[in-house]
C-alpha cells in the first residue's frame, strides 16, 4: 500500500525481495478483486487501496461464508467469521459493496427478434434494511438533450422536491429496450432524481419513443465525450457534512463496485443546490482534479456519454441512523472498511493522509453561529464558561472554531491534528472521520432529545466516543433555534475524563487529565524530546524535566564513610 512504499523507499527496502513479493502477492489478488489492486495511480488511489486491501481477506472470507455454504453458527466458524462479524460486514463493510456488484442486472438492452442496439442501462438494485429501494445505475451510449433539463440554483432552503431538476420528454435517450417483458425494467426500484430523469416520459428508448428511428435520424449530436462522467444528485440538507457524507461515502462504493478509476472519472451536479463548501472535495477525490459541471455548463446542448453513471443518492447510505440498526439491533460494529476507504482517500487527496499526530492531546471545541442564512440551532449558551475549562487544560493544545465560516480544506487542517473533538450534537461533528488516527469524540446531547448518529461515525471510523447530557431545562429561544446550557462542572469532569484517555495515544504515558501536576508530566520522556513540556508547562515544572529529581523512594540510603 501507499504507506507500506513510503517507509520501504525511506529505509532502503524497496528493492528487497521479501518486500517485492509481498507487493506481488497484494497484486496478484487484483484480478480476484479491485481492493487490492496495484499501486501505480494516485496516492489518494493507492492509500484508500491500501486500507481496503487491509479488510480483502475477510470481505473474501465473508463473501463464501455468504455465497451458500455457510448457514449456521458451525459453519460460519469454519470460515473464521463470527456471526458479529457477518453482520457488520454485510451492513456495513466491502461486503455491502460485492452485493451490489453481484445483483447487477441489464434493465434496457437488446431484445430478442429485434435488431442490434447500441445503448445499455445497466443497474444495481438492492432492498436494504433502512431502504427499500436503494440502485444506481450505469449506462453506455446515452445522449443528453440539455435544452430540455431545467433547474436553475435555489437560492433559499428548499425541501427534497423543489430541488430536483424537471425533465422534458425524451430529454434523455437510448438505443435500447427496456426489459420490460422480463420484469426487469422497474421505476418503482430507481431512487427519486434517477426517476423524474428515466422512469417515465424523460427517457426516450426504442419501445416507447412514438417516431422512433426518426429521433434518431434527425438528431444533431454537438458534442461525444469519452470520459465517464458521474450524475451527482444530492437531497435537502447535503450542505452540511453529516448528509454530504452520505453521497460521498455512497460515491466511494459506486466507484469500487463498478471498478471506476477516481482519477478519469468527472461529476456532472444534477441538482439545484448551490455552491456548498464541500464541491473541493469532489474535484479533487471523486473528479480527477476537474470542477464539477453543473446543468448551465452543458450550454443546452446536445451531449452522447460513452458512459454515465446515475448515482446511489444519500437515503441509501450507511451514514443514517436507520442503518445502524440493520436490522438486528443497535449497531455493534466499528471500522467500517469502505468508510476508511474514502476517508484514507480525502486525506490522500488533500495530503494529509500521513500526518504525525501530535504528541500532546490538541482539543478541538466546535462551535455553532446563527448566521442571517441560517438560523442553526444547539447554540452553546454559556460558551464563556465552556471555553473558560477547555483553557484550563496544560500540556495539550486547542482549537474554538465555526467550521461553517472555513473552507473543506482548512476545516480537514484543523480535524487531522485533532484528538479530542467537542460539539454539541450537530452535522460538524461528522468531521470526527477526519481526525487524527487516534482520537475520541465528546458529544454534548441537548436533553430533549436522543440521537446516535456521531457514535455511529465515531465508531464506523475507527475512533472512540464518549458523551454527555446537557440537563438544564428551559431554554432561549431565537425563532426555532435553541440555546443549551451546559453545566461547567459535568463538562469539566467528563472533558478531563475524554483528556485522559487521549493522552494514552501513541506513546503517551501521562496518566494525568485535564490538569496534569509537573511531577507526573515529567516522568514521559516523550514530552521532553519533542519541546511539548517546555512549551507548556509552568517555570516550577520545568525544573524537574530532570531525572534525577525523579527518585525511588525506597532507594538504599548511601554508605556513610568510615
Amino acid at each position: 500500500n501507499g504507506t507500506v512504499h513510503l517507509h520501504a523507499e525511506a529505509h532502503g527496502l524497496a528493492s528487497h525481495p521479501a518486500f517485492k513479493a509481498a507487493i506481488h502477492q497484494a497484486e496478484f489478488h487484483s484480478g480476484e478483486d479491485v481492493l487490492c489492486e496495484g499501486h501505480n495511480g494516485s496516492e489518494a488511489h493507492n492509500a484508500s487501496n491500501a486500507t481496503a486491501c487491509a479488510g480483502w481477506m475477510r470481505a473474501h472470507d465473508m463473501s463464501k461464508a455468504k455465497e451458500g455454504k455457510a448457514k449456521t453458527i458451525e459453519e460460519l466458524e469454519a470460515t473464521h467469521v463470527s456471526v458479529h462479524e457477518a453482520q457488520c460486514e454485510d451492513a456495513f463493510g466491502m461486503h455491502l459493496m460485492h452485493e451490489f456488484r453481484r445483483v447487477g442486472n441489464v434493465w434496457c438492452g437488446n431484445r430478442t427478434g429485434m435488431g442490434p442496439t447500441t445503448s445499455t442501462i445497466r443497474c444495481h438494485q438492492m432492498e436494504l434494511p433502512w431502504k427499500k429501494n436503494a440502485a444506481f445505475c450505469e449506462g453506455t451510449n446515452i445522449v443528453m438533450d440539455f435544452s430540455k433539463m431545467h433547474g436553475e440554483i435555489v437560492t433559499e432552503k428548499k425541501k427534497r422536491g423543489p430541488a430536483y431538476f424537471k425533465f422534458d420528454s425524451y430529454s434523455t435517450l437510448v438505443d435500447c429496450y427496456r426489459q420490460d417483458a422480463e420484469g426487469v425494467w422497474d421505476p418503482k426500484k430507481m431512487m427519486n432524481h434517477m426517476k423524474l430523469q428515466i422512469g417515465g416520459n424523460g427517457l426516450g428508448s426504442r419501445d416507447n419513443t412514438k417516431v422512433d428511428d426518426e429521433i434518431w435520424k434527425s438528431m444533431k449530436i454537438d458534442q461525444t465525450i469519452e470520459e465517464p462522467w458521474y450524475l451527482l444528485s444530492r437531497d435537502e440538507d447535503c450542505e452540511n457534512a453529516h448528509h454530504s457524507s452520505a453521497d460521498f461515502i455512497n460515491m466511494e462504493t459506486v466507484y469500487r463496485a463498478l471498478r471506476l478509476d477516481h482519477d478519469s472519472m468527472r461529476v456532472a451536479i444534477f441538482d439545484r443546490f448551490p455552491p456548498l463548501p464541500f464541491d473541493d472535495l469532489v474535484t479533487k477525490v471523486f473528479g480527477g482534479g476537474v470542477p464539477a459541471r453543473r446543468l448551465a455548463g452543458w450550454n443546452g446542448g446536445v451531449v452522447k456519454f460513452k458512459r454515465v453513471i446515475w448515482h446511489l443518492e444519500s437515503p441509501a447510505s450507511t451514514i443514517h441512523p436507520a442503518a445502524r440498526l440493520a436490522g438486528y439491533g443497535e449497531s455493534h460494529c466499528r471500522e467500517s472498511t469502505i468508510w476508511k476507504a474514502y476517508t484514507n482517500r480525502v486525506m490522500a487527496a488533500f495530503k494529509l493522509l500521513h500526518h504525525v499526530p501530535p504528541i500532546a492531546p490538541h482539543v478541538t471545541l466546535l462551535l455553532r453561529v446563527r448566521t442571517a442564512q441560517k438560523n442553526v440551532g444547539r447554540v452553546l449558551s454559556n460558551e464563556a464558561e465552556i471555553r473558560a475549562v477547555v483553557e484550563e487544560g496544560n500540556l495539550m493544545t486547542r482549537s474554538v472554531v465555526d467550521l461553517a465560516s472555513m473552507s473543506f480544506e482548512a476545516q480537514l487542517h484543523i480535524m487531522r491534528k485533532t484528538t479530542v473533538l467537542v460539539g454539541i450534537h450537530g452535522a460538524g461533528l461528522m468531521n470526527i472521520i477526519f481526525t487524527a488516527d487516534e482520537s475520541i469524540l465528546l458529544e454534548i446531547h441537548p436533553y430533549y432529545r436522543v440521537d446516535r448518529h456521531f457514535r455511529h461515525a465515531a465508531r464506523m471510523s475507527g475512533r472512540q466516543y464518549i458523551a454527555m447530557r446537557a440537563q438544564k431545562e428551559g431554554v432561549k429561544c431565537t425563532g426555532t433555534s435553541d440555546e443549551i446550557v451546559v453545566e461547567p462542572v459535568e463538562f469539566r469532569e467528563v472533558l478531563s475524563n475524554t483528556v485522559r484517555i487521549a493522552r494514552n495515544f501513541g506513546t503517551g504515558v501521562v496518566e494525568c487529565g485535564l490538569v496534569c501536576p509537573g511531577k507526573v508530566m515529567a516522568l514521559d520522556e516523550q514530552l521532553a524530546l519533542t519541546g511539548e513540556y517546555n512549551r507548556t508547562g509552568t517555570e516550577q515544572d520545568k525544573k524537574l524535566i530532570r531525572k534525577d529529581l525523579i527518585k525511588f523512594p525506597c532507594a538504599k540510603p548511601p554508605k556513610k564513610k568510615e
